[in-house]
């Protein structure tokens, strides 16, 4: 079996999550643990998502999907690269990783039909991007364009709240002016008094709900049939009760 990557390979993955200001060496990938490349990896996805741009206070356009695409594989190496280091260490032969490969026959047979092998597939939870990812259905930058679609295709807080009646034109345009950089909208308006944190934990949850379904950007696009994205789905909902949360 070929190894993950080499070691210069892993030092610069560290780099990636860890930053540079750490003295990085070959002692540091024998102690690494897969808690800290979690811890790092949250934050660096705070630091990265898309979707996560207007809350860092970064307009449309201003962050670069290639330094989030850069964490993420950083990650996916590093954590095969310590289930590997597990695996050795318990002396235990690690089960076969098959390289996936889509299934000609049955794909088209819908959600119920039987599951595929999923030795190949991340020992962890998945979302349903990574799972079209790791399927070779999406790439990387067509998944991060699909998070951007379903961002920029959810209702604005500022609208969902006046639908409401908890907000006016007026309520939305001091929150604008009031607001730190990095500060949500919700946040600042409970910081100033227009909204109560359960309102404002109300209208997230409005938000979120009325956002569409991140399938229908591959299914608008013709990459997927909607029989196609309901099977990834089945399979996603099988692979994670097999694995538990990540965070």
């Amino acid at each position: 079996m070929e190894p993950i990557a080499t070691t210069s390979q892993l030092l610069r993955h560290c780099s990636v999550l860890f930053g540079d200001h750490l003295e990085l060496s070959d002692d540091f990938l024998d102690y690494v643990q897969l808690s800290g490349i979690r811890c790092a990896y949250r934050r660096r996805v705070k630091e990265t998502h898309p979707d996560l741009a207007a809350g860092r206070g970064e307009a449309a356009g201003e962050y670069s999907p290639e330094e989030f695409f850069a964490v993420r594989t950083s990650y996916e190496t590093l954590s095969s690269f310590i289930a590997a280091r597990v695996d050795r260490q318990a002396a235990a032969a690690a089960p076969p990783c098959h390289s996936w490969q889509r299934p000609a026959a049955d794909w088209h047979a819908g959600p119920e039909a039987g599951f595929p092998d999923l030795a190949g597939l991340p020992r962890r939870q998945l979302r349903l991007g990574d799972l079209l990812y790791h399927l070779g259905l999406a790439s990387w930058k067509e998944v991060i364009d699909a998070l951007v679609w379903q961002k920029a295709s959810r209702p604005r807080l500022g609208e969902l709240g006046c639908r409401f009646g908890w907000l006016c034109k007026d309520d939305i345009g001091a929150i604008f002016q009031a607001r730190h950089p990095g500060q949500l909208f919700g946040d600042t308006a409970v910081r100033l008094g227009i909204l109560a944190g359960r309102q404002r934990d109300s209208l997230l949850f409005h938000q979120k709900i009325r956002q569409p379904k991140l399938g229908g950007f591959f299914i608008q696009n013709g990459q997927l049939s909607e029989v196609e994205m309901a099977r990834c789905i089945a399979l996603m909902r099988r692979h994670n009760s097999l694995h538990a949360p990540l965070f």
